[in-house]
């Protein structure tokens, strides 16, 4: 198959199935994300052959970027920085386990890879430094966690996508222009007008969208039920407009949805939560879009890939939280829990199919796109099998004890 009303087909067939399902799916071990991987994996040329990934690049593309677009509008757009101020853990690490990882991630992608620039090193690191908060539900909506933990996972999952898309901005630009593709000049340019336009237009467009619904909504104008649709539609705006203006769309997203946020007022934390059920939907799609792509990494697929999977997923994740969780009187196990549960996702797919279609002419993508594709993979069932069990495992205690940070 090679129509992309194939894909479709597919896609929402599976959807379908899942829901069917879904109340029995959620007391096992097994995840969504697992079912589209597995379903993905079955069509593409591995299995059955039904689809190519090759022959529907576009289509796949502009599918998963929307999917992003709005995850990381409404992931930001939920924030609540009143529970911010009072929990610093998210803060922790945001600001300082964040970009620890995507430094750790680059350092070890150079000494595994060594055939690998410093572009093509730190594109690897900024891209599977996000995690993924749909991977992780049977942690933050667990009662055995203590809250506080489960707050801190929350939003850095949230918020880490949109903090990690300026830094696989600069890497991708600096590995085309360690590659000959563009001047060092043009990659300075570029990179300002990227980070620079994503942010300003992210922040007007966010505005002036918060702003008009607000009115729209005290004035009874817009029906309840268009609601969520009107800020789906506030996200993608914001993403093509600074698209358009050659600015990062995703900046400019995750930037609109922060500025609702804080300039929230009638647009209720639950019309930002029904919204951002409606983008789960396209969510899931990216992770049968996954199991499309392992087809196309196998060439590439070696012992070192897989090692440096399982690095990425504990020591270049754990280290981090444990560095910026210091002074924050966090037990020991405490901090494991939180550094184990960093899993790879959504929008480490979306990312490296772009640097894939943007840059394939970059000397080593084969590497990034492989190594990239076989963490998310792994991460998806190791996550996803552990996430219930050790829910479950953890102390209740803790929660009445909590120190804070």
């Amino acid at each position: 198959m090679t129509n992309p009303l194939d894909i479709i087909l597919i896609l929402f067939g599976t959807i379908l199935f899942y829901s069917l399902i879904s109340s029995r799916i959620n007391e096992s071990i097994i995840t969504p994300p697992m079912i589209f991987v597995v379903v993905g994996l079955l069509v593409s040329p591995l299995a059955l052959g039904f689809i190519d990934f090759k022959s529907n690049e576009n289509f796949i593309l502009i599918y998963a970027e929307i999917a992003l677009a709005i995850t990381l509008f409404t992931d930001a757009a939920s924030v609540d920085f009143k529970s911010v101020r009072k929990n610093r853990l998210p803060v922790r690490l945001l600001l300082i386990g964040l970009p620890l990882t995507i430094g750790l991630g680059t350092i070890a992608a150079l000494a595994t890879f060594t055939n690998l620039s410093l572009g093509e090193a730190g594109l690897i690191g900024a891209i599977l430094a996000p995690t993924d908060a749909s991977l992780g539900q049977a942690i933050v909506k667990n009662k055995h966690v203590p809250e506080r933990i489960r707050e801190a996972l929350d939003v850095e999952s949230g918020l880490n996508d949109g903090g990690a898309v300026p830094f696989f901005a600069l890497f991708l630009v600096l590995a085309q222009a360690e590659g000959g593709q563009i001047s060092l000049s043009g990659w300075a340019t570029f990179a300002i007008e990227q980070i620079g336009f994503g942010i300003i237009i992210g922040a007007i467009v966010g505005f002036l969208g918060a702003y008009l619904l607000n009115k729209s909504i005290q004035k009874d104008w817009v029906s309840a039920r268009l609601r969520p649709i009107a800020l789906i539609a506030l996200a993608l705006v914001a993403y093509f407009v600074a698209t358009v203006a050659g600015g990062s769309g995703f900046i400019a997203a995750y930037v609109a949805g922060l500025t609702v946020a804080a300039y929230k007022a009638k647009v209720t934390d639950e019309l930002i939560e029904f919204a951002g059920a409606e983008g789960e939907v396209l969510n899931l799609g990216v992770f049968f879009i996954l199991g499309l792509l392992v087809a196309l990494v196998l060439p590439a697929f070696t012992w070192l890939v897989v090692v440096f999977a399982i690095l990425s997923l504990t020591i270049v994740r754990i280290l981090p939280v444990a560095i910026s969780l210091i002074g924050s009187k966090l037990k020991a196990k405490d901090v494991l829990f939180i550094g184990w549960f960093g899993p790879r996702g959504l929008a480490s797919i979306v990312l490296v199919i772009i640097a894939f279609q943007e840059a394939p002419d970059i000397s080593h993508i084969a590497t990034v796109v492989a190594v990239v594709m076989v963490t998310v993979l792994i991460s998806v069932f190791a996550h996803g099998v552990t996430a219930a069990p050790m829910a479950r495992r953890y102390s209740t205690k803790n929660a009445d004890h909590e120190p804070k940070a």
